[in-house]
């Protein structure tokens, strides 16, 4: 499929609009997050075990998931570079 370079940039326009809303709290949530149906199923008990899937509590995202933290790492490089985590702290050496 061929797509024009006028098409290709109004794709990125509408993909870098939905990424960022700030809800009334100050933390910012994704607008590109998993759909309802799929995170109602994900928290459905799963007939095997194996099939659980876990799930950022932010934004629904299952890749890049950090158990400790409940976040996927996207929501965490966020929160811990805005200073909502406490105890973490950017690396440098």
């Amino acid at each position: 499929m061929v797509v024009s370079w006028g098409e290709r940039q109004t794709r990125q326009i509408r993909h870098q609009d939905c990424f960022h809303a700030p809800s009334p709290s100050g933390i910012l949530f994704l607008d590109h997050m998993a759909k309802k149906s799929v995170i109602a199923r994900s928290k459905k008990k799963a007939k095997f075990t194996t099939r659980e899937v876990n799930r950022c509590f932010r934004c629904g995202r299952k890749r890049g998931y950090m158990r400790d933290f409940d976040l996927c790492r996207i929501c965490f490089r966020e929160l811990a570079n805005e200073g909502h985590i406490p105890g973490i702290k950017k690396s440098s050496w």
